[in-house]
């Protein structure tokens, strides 16, 4: 989706990871091989960050929401670069923890909505 100047490419956690942890799934393994191909032929030269978001679940402990995130977001990055084939310095990793959430975490449906992970394509070209 367009937001602004940038593109977030918006996957769900719940679909390419173990709950609650870094490991990806195999549909997961699925899923970014697909985005990696989309980035290779829409976004070439873009800078692009990974950025990983969860719900509130983990209540009082912040430090391990942004762990999770961290993990996510790494795995993500791997994956892109090892198998996506994507250059490295393209690409740049932010865990969120639960920062921004883009639902309320009251309810089951807006938690699920928060555990995602945003490939965020930006308009400036990498060197």
């Amino acid at each position: 989706r367009q937001d602004g100047e940038v593109v977030r490419i918006e996957i769900p956690s719940d679909k390419l990871f173990t709950p609650g942890t870094g490991q990806l799934q195999a549909d997961g393994t699925r899923i970014l091989d697909e985005v990696a191909a989309t980035v290779n032929r829409t976004y070439q030269r873009q800078r692009i960050v990974i950025e990983a978001h969860t719900d509130d679940s983990l209540g009082a402990n912040q430090t391990g929401a942004h762990m999770l995130t961290s993990a996510q977001a790494q795995s993500v990055f791997q994956q892109l670069v090892q198998r996506g084939r994507l250059p490295a310095r393209q690409l740049s990793v932010l865990a969120m923890g639960e920062n921004h959430p883009l639902a309320s975490n009251a309810t089951p449906a807006g938690q699920s909505k928060n555990r995602r992970i945003e490939v965020v394509v930006y308009p400036e070209a990498i060197d």
